[in-house]
This record gives structure tokens, C-alpha cells and sequence, in this order.
């Protein structure tokens, strides 16, 4: 029996931590290419209102997570919740290449692909000192708001708090998340924003909780 439960255990832990993570990785690349394919004013406010997608989930997701958990135990919430999952096949299949794209046209022979993953895949792009002064910020802010989101629920029930209601403290977080991203993404797609002073202010703002 304890077999049987390490086995399903390693099972689940297969695939929400490499085949799950591994394609939001991937969703999390491919929404700002295709948006920056559409939108090219109003690209900032268009990658905003997508993003709040992801802060909506946290505010939904968790409390329906536990009422699925109640009702139906973890087997059938990892099957409601697959084939909740399973509807981004085909609304991922609904985008199309712009009519109006600049992108060259990709050829499928081998010298020509080549070329194009030599052109691609290029490192160089880590001597941008800009580059990396954005993936060390990108990296410690996420490790602060992932934090909070995996470890706050367990920490308050640990403290006391019904697991009912901490199960909604992810959406403390959210709501005020979907709140400000639509306006400060309509001020950076202006042109007289300066996107830089931008994304100082809103380090800062994340920093405040942490101090």
C-alpha cells in the first residue's frame, strides 16, 4: 500500500513539475511574441489586460481547487482540472501569423533552418547589461511572489486560520493585481511615459512588503 502511494505520488510529481511547468514556460513565451505580432501602439496595454489572465486564476482557482478537493476528492479534481487545462489546445489553435506581419518567411530546408536557429538562438544578447539588470530583478520579484503564493495558505493554517479561508489569501493578492495592471499598462503604452521609471516604481512597490 505505502508502494502503491509513493508511486502515485512520483507520478503526480512528474507531471505537474516538468510536463506543466514545461508548457507554461512555454505559454509564458510565446504570449508576448504573438501579441507583439498584433499590437504595435498599444502593445504594452494589450500584453497588460493578457497578462491579468494569470492574476484572475489566482483569484478563482484556488477556492474552486478546494471546493473540487471536498466534493469530489484529488482524483477528480486532477481530471476536472486536466480538462480545464485541456481547453488551451484549442484556443492556442485560433492564433495566426498577422496578415500584415513583417516576419520573413521561414523556409523548411535544413541549410535554411539552420541559419534561422544560428540567428535565434543567439547568446550575445547576454553582454546587454540591461538584459541582465531585467532577468535578475525578473528573477528575485518572482521568487518573492511565488513565495507568498505557495507558502502563505499553509503558514496561515498552520497559525490557526480555517483552510477554507486560506485558501483565498492568493487572491489578496490578485485583486489588487488586476486592479493596477490595466492602467499602468494603458500609461506605458503612452509616449510620453517613461517605461523605465516605470518598472523602478513597481520594483519598489513589490519591495514594500518585504522590508
Amino acid at each position: 500500500m505505502e508502494f502503491y502511494k509513493l508511486l502515485i505520488l512520483e507520478i503526480i510529481i512528474i507531471f505537474f513539475f516538468t510536463i506543466t511547468g514545461f508548457g507554461f514556460g512555454t505559454l509564458m513565451v510565446c504570449i508576448p511574441v504573438i501579441l507583439s505580432q498584433y499590437f504595435t501602439k498599444l502593445r504594452p496595454f494589450a500584453l497588460g489586460i493578457a497578462i491579468c489572465g494569470l492574476s484572475v486564476g489566482n483569484v478563482i482557482f484556488p477556492p474552486f481547487t478546494r471546493f473540487l478537493l471536498v466534493t469530489y476528492g484529488w482524483r477528480g479534481t486532477l481530471l476536472i482540472l486536466g480538462g480545464v487545462n485541456l481547453h488551451l489546445v484549442p484556443l492556442a489553435a485560433i492564433f495566426k501569423p498577422p496578415t500584415n506581419s513583417n516576419l520573413p518567411t521561414q523556409n523548411t530546408d535544413s541549410g535554411n533552418f539552420t541559419s534561422f536557429m544560428k540567428k535565434a538562438v543567439d547568446f550575445s544578447l547576454l553582454k546587454d547589461n540591461r538584459l541582465k539588470t531585467f532577468m535578475v530583478g525578473t528573477l528575485l520579484g518572482n521568487m518573492g511572489i511565488m513565495t507568498f503564493l505557495q507558502h502563505t495558505p499553509s503558514a496561515a493554517v498552520s497559525w490557526g486560520l480555517p483552510l477554507t479561508q486560506a485558501a483565498l489569501l492568493p487572491a489578496a493578492f490578485s485583486i489588487p493585481s488586476i486592479v493596477l495592471r490595466i492602467p499602468i499598462s494603458a500609461a506605458a503604452s503612452m509616449q510620453c511615459t517613461n517605461r523605465y521609471v516605470t518598472i523602478n516604481e513597481d520594483n519598489k512597490v513589490r519591495a514594500i512588503p518585504f522590508k
